[in-house]
């Protein structure tokens, strides 16, 4: 706060605000220019030219009047003294003309060349309206006027100082959408009150923020645009096609890696363009479609339907043969589509008279025996070719991922179903950043419970009704017999029942028969004519109750025509009250049916992959411990004592993970969350022996063998491991049937045995983990948290756009220049009142020159916390080696552990001295440590084995920041299992010296 007197201020120029710190400028009041500042600003304002403009104007009201338009002389007593100093100067001059003229007379020193009143010409009108309609633009991005009304510290003037806003700006745009940091409105405003009582200048008001970012939105950022959904509530879906240009827009989009299987409709072959679903003429005077691009050893296929001439009643023409598809080399292409038309038109006799590549009449498939009309492509080529404009065009997959979210901090209430993605060509790496996770949309249950225990709804890949397996009944529905009345009857019945429950069982570890869409599509469908006839409520529950599929989705329209006729008298009544209600429902079941199932290239039943975080961490595990604290140790206090002491003094550092506190694993064995479970599952087999029974012993060691394989972040051979996986997945089920068959009533057992089919076709499971989306519920809930709730999904919506805006920029990205059509300005209808600015988003242009990146400031705010706030990635470290802090100076080689294996290697000197290192960063991106073991390959031959980490040595001077090389002991299995049954690694005598980029951290 300003002292009292440490800026004096001229009190004929200026007024003291009552009740408050601030000066009002009655120079420029009188101007109709509203000027309050602090003390400290007065004079720098008095020098402004805005000041100093308004001060000759009240000064001289008549060389500023505009009376008709008609010139004002000049006052005489203003002419006659420049006259008579100009006629001295002049005699001077004669006389004296090597000496400089006589100074002015001091009674017109005042006079300045501005106090002229001279009418400016065309081009600086147009100067002056430029630079005024700027300056109006500018108010309207930074809504500089709005501090004046909610006690923001105004500019003031237009000074070079205004520069210095924006990056406060841009820092308070960062802050307030921060994804793990949510400020509220009265936090902000909290906030900025504090910079202003600390002296900081130029604090924008929480208005001018809100409009800054609502304008910056309007020009760059993602939309939120609200839908009709069709159980009659409303929603808003931020833009995916603009989330995908900002995410193809920033320089980490190069990571991405897009297999052309996926996602390419068009290549480059030389310089020729060719699409998919289009006719292509191939060498020896081939023609195919080609309908699938893919790379095979680094080089470029297709695979392709062949091309037969049929006749048609308008002539000749083309009939595609879907099947057998056959592979064709890129090289083998010679013309697309359409220099392939031309060139039939310029010379037919050179096709032998073949029916132009234009007129494809049908699609002939041998397999099924049907024909249908050609539809892909049109006589312009393909729909593609045509909305490209002559540009490649690609797909851009992305995993899909739903779940529910609490919308409160008792996780209890107001349940958010929220979407989001990330680009699926990311590596594992890239995939599991916040960075790269994107907010879709998100809306309220209307509930007034959200089921967040322990079943989690959350679902991969797309929302799909809830289906099961056909055969796949539990045991709980096939044991359900009458009580038996007669001794001979309850043993028949118990027999019988055995027989059940083994079948039953048998049915559950196997994958049941493979449903397809058109089938569940057909079910659903009867369900509502079914539903159109009177009492069949019960019949259509059974229904779906056996078969297993019911869309919670068309529930409530069929919930809608049970009630319709629900306490209706009398069979017309019921029958009138039925028909009223069917008419008001869409004519088209589809449209009653969930519309997961009317997306085209989706099969909810194949597309769907297992969740394994739901499954194994929060599904075999969570199960597993909390039945042994509550059920197996239930009033064993010694042994839960005698398990937390062996959680806590087991050595995990080799896992990555900290100190285990055992004595909260077991205390609070009910309220543990994934990472917890992930520890449980690693360190299980080694703290349980002697504590449950041996059939629990036996499943809970089956289980930590096949997490690590449903973990594999990398698969070499997949058929090898495939195998392997499926002996796991029976090996458990086996275990943990011979444990309890009770564990069976729960469905999520039954899931695993999919998952060999679900990596077959997405690749490792890791790949459609949810980790990443999870720890975003609590991002979600903080949104929702710090919203008004009178339309929660809005705010949510927007609030995650306006985060992606400030990270597309913070992170480089490139964003359009403003072009003349984006800023329309509607003139001020009077003085009082500014130009109003409408503001729109330019539209795309191809031309690089027309792209650019914000200015140097802002990218420098990139920096720690900020990064991992924001979910940037991470800058590469500085170094990569961590010395030995006991070590004072390079020593030679003779002093290292590694000369008693290895000689000097010849590319090093002699007198060369070396560093040891505690630590380094290995190439995957890994800290590697002494002591710890790697996965080697490459220094041993073809084989991997697993070795200690015994040196880390960095040559003195090294203009590297890597290690210069490893020392490893190599480590074998011991021939026989350890006490508790487990296999372990004994040292072995080989010794290796190999390079840190052939070392791999085990996980």
């Amino acid at each position: 706060m300003d002292a009292q007197g440490a800026f004096p201020v001229d009190e004929t120029v200026w007024r003291r605000v009552p009740g408050g710190r601030f000066y009002e400028c009655l120079v420029c009041k009188t101007q109709h220019r509203d000027v309050q500042v602090k003390s400290k600003h007065c004079v720098p304002h008095e020098n402004t030219v805005v000041h100093r403009t308004n001060a000759l104007k009240m000064r001289y009201p008549h060389l500023y009047s505009t009376t008709g338009g008609v010139d004002q002389p000049v006052p005489n007593s203003t002419a006659q003294p420049i006259i008579e100093s100009a006629a001295r100067a002049l005699v001077h001059a004669i006389a004296h003309p090597h000496q400089p003229p006589p100074s002015m007379a001091d009674h017109i020193l005042w006079f300045q060349p501005e106090d002229f009143n001279m009418d400016p010409t065309v081009e600086e009108q147009e100067v002056a309206m430029s630079r005024e309609i700027a300056r109006d633009v500018l108010d309207v991005l930074f809504d500089k006027d709005s501090g004046d009304d909610l006690g923001g510290e105004p500019s003031g003037s237009e000074s070079s100082e205004d520069e210095d806003k924006i990056p406060q700006t841009c820092a308070l745009d960062a802050l307030m959408h921060l994804p793990r940091s949510v400020f509220s409105e009265k936090q902000l405003d909290l906030f900025l009150w504090l910079l202003r009582v600390l002296d900081v200048r130029d604090v924008p008001s929480v208005q001018s923020m809100k409009t800054f970012c609502a304008n910056m939105q309007a020009l760059y950022g993602v939309e939120s645009v609200m839908n009709q959904g069709a159980l009659g509530h409303r929603f808003f879906v931020n833009n995916l096609a603009q989330i995908i240009s900002q995410k193809l827009a920033k320089p980490p989009a190069g990571s991405m890696s897009f297999p052309p299987e996926l996602t390419t409709l068009s290549v480059y072959i030389g310089n020729k363009h060719f699409f998919t679903f289009e006719p292509a003429l191939l060498t020896n005077s081939r023609f195919a479609i080609p309908v699938r691009w893919f790379t095979r050893e680094n080089q470029l296929h297709a695979q392709c339907w062949k091309m037969e001439v049929v006749p048609t009643y308008d002539g000749p023409a083309w009939q595609a043969v879907t099947s057998p598809l056959y592979t064709v080399s890129a090289s083998d292409f010679l013309r697309p589509y359409p220099e392939l038309q031309q060139d039939m038109l310029a010379r037919p006799a050179a096709y032998q008279n073949l029916p132009l590549a234009s007129k494809m009449h049908s699609v002939y498939n041998p397999s099924s025996a049907t024909c249908w009309r050609w539809t892909y492509s049109s006589e312009a080529g393909s729909s593609w070719r045509v909305r490209g404009g002559g540009a490649r065009v690609m797909a851009f997959p992305i995993w899909l991922y739903c779940d529910d979210t609490s919308g409160n901090l008792s996780k209890k209430w107001n349940a958010h179903n929220s979407f989001l993605f990330t680009p699926a060509g990311l590596s594992r790496t890239e995939s599991q950043k916040e960075y790269n996770v994107h907010f879709l949309y998100g809306e309220s249950t209307g509930g007034h419970e959200s089921d967040t225990g322990s079943e989690s709804s959350s679902r991969p890949a797309s929302p799909c009704p809830a289906v099961g397996e056909s055969g796949a009944t539990t045991p709980s529905t096939t044991t359900r017999t009458q009580k038996p009345r007669t001794r001979k009857r309850a043993r028949q019945v118990l027999v019988e029942t055995v027989d059940t429950i083994s079948q039953a069982i048998l049915n559950f570890i196997r994958p049941g028969r493979p449903r397809n869409k058109a089938q569940t599509c057909a079910k659903l469908q009867s369900y509502v004519e079914d539903a159109k006839v009177i009492g069949t409520k019960t019949e259509i529950g059974n229904a779906q109750t056996k078969s297993g599929i019911k869309d919670r989705f068309q529930l409530h329209f069929l919930e809608q025509i049970f009630d319709s006729y629900k306490g209706c008298q009398g069979a017309q009544e019921k029958e009138r009250a039925l028909k009223a209600k069917l008419d008001s429902l869409p004519v088209e079941i589809d449209k009653m049916i969930n519309p997961v199932w009317r997306v085209r290239g989706l099969d909810a039943h194949t597309d769907t992959p297992v969740e394994i975080l739901h499954v194994v961490l929060l599904g075999f595990v969570k199960y597993f411990w909390r039945d042994m604290i509550k059920n197996q140790l239930k009033n064993k206090q010694p042994k839960k004592d005698l398990l937390a002491t062996r959680l806590s003094c087991l050595d995990v550092s080799g896992l990555g993970l900290s100190l285990l506190a055992g004595h909260t694993l077991v205390q609070y064995a009910g309220s543990l969350v994934g990472r917890d479970f992930r520890a449980i599952a690693q360190v299980a087999p080694f703290v349980l022996q002697d504590l449950v029974t041996p059939e629990c012993y036996e499943t809970w060691k089956s289980l930590s063998r096949l997490i690590p394989l449903i973990w594999q972040p990398q698969i070499t051979n997949l058929d090898v491991y495939l195998k392997l996986l499926e002996y796991e997945i029976d090996q458990f089920l086996v275990r943990a049937a011979s444990w309890t068959a009770a564990w069976f009533n729960k469905p999520k057992f039954h899931i695993p045995v999919h998952l060999p089919d679900h990596i077959q076709r997405f690749g490792p499971a890791i790949l459609f983990a949810t980790e990443q989306f999870e720890s975003f519920n609590a991002v979600i809930r903080a949104k929702s948290i710090h919203s008004n709730q009178q339309a929660p999904s809005r705010d949510i919506a927007r609030a995650f756009a306006q985060g992606s805006q400030v990270r597309h920029w913070l992170s480089g990205g490139f964003i359009q220049k403003l072009t003349p059509e984006s800023i329309t300005v509607v003139p001020k209808e009077d003085d009082s009142r500014r130009n109003k600015c409408i503001l729109k988003r330019p539209a795309f242009s191809p031309d690089p020159k027309q792209w650019t990146t914000v200015g140097p400031q802002p990218p420098a705010l990139v920096e720690p916390p900020l990064t991992s706030y924001l979910g940037l990635h991470r800058a590469s470290p500085s170094q990569r080696c961590v010395r030995d802090k006991t070590q004072k100076e390079a020593v030679p080689y003779d002093h290292l552990r590694v000369a008693s294996k290895f000689p000097l290697d010849p590319s090093f000197p002699v007198t060369a001295k070396f560093w040891r290192n505690t630590g380094c960063v290995l190439k995957g991106g890994d800290s590697c440590k002494v002591n710890d073991f790697v996965v080697v390959s490459g220094s041993l031959g073809s084989a991997s084995q697993i070795a200690h980490v015994d040196e880390i040595i960095q040559r003195h001077m090294s203009t590297s920041l890597d290690p210069d090389f490893i020392l490893l002991q190599t480590y074998q299995l011991h021939p026989t299992p350890s006490s508790s049954n487990m296999p372990y690694l004994m040292p072995a005598s080989l010794w290796v010296k190999a390079r840190f980029e052939v070392c791999q951290k085990i996980a």
